[in-house]
């Protein structure tokens, strides 16, 4: 996980990446990122080490990869 937070958060376009993992299951784990827009999301999404992290947290996650996108509202 450390790795991922070092390489997001040095992302063009990264505001902030949050990496939680709670402490009774390793592998539950939650990110939470802001971005400056879709583009920096798309850019980082197709980034070498995203597709390894996808690839190695599939194989022991034991549940689907949700991603949702939020927005602020005034």
């Amino acid at each position: 996980m450390m790795r991922l937070s070092i390489r997001s958060v040095a992302a063009v376009g990264n505001v902030r990446f949050d990496a939680l993992q709670q402490t009774s299951r390793g592998n539950h784990i939650t990110l939470v990122e802001t971005w400056e827009g879709m583009k920096a999301v798309d850019t980082h999404g197709a980034d070498e080490h995203m597709k390894q992290f996808r690839k190695k947290i599939f194989s022991i996650s034991g549940g689907l990869y949700d991603e949702r996108f939020y927005q602020v509202i005034d």
